[in-house]
């Protein structure tokens, strides 16, 4: 019987669900793809510095 993946508490996460945004919706506003979004997310892939600071606006 495969594993349940644990919830993501990354800000990625976070972002998407307050907001109700697909990664493609998210991506097309950060200016990235949205498989390096859900690769972010899942902690596959690095949250880089720039895509961070574009990620600050919509978290406070």
């Amino acid at each position: 019987m495969p594993r349940r993946a644990a919830p993501s508490f990354h800000l990625v996460a976070r972002v998407r669900a307050w907001f109700s945004l697909t990664y493609a919706e998210l991506g097309l506003y950060l200016g990235v793809s949205a498989t390096l979004l859900q690769g972010i997310e899942t902690g596959s892939r690095r949250l880089t510095p720039a895509v961070a600071m574009a990620l600050l606006p919509l978290a406070r």
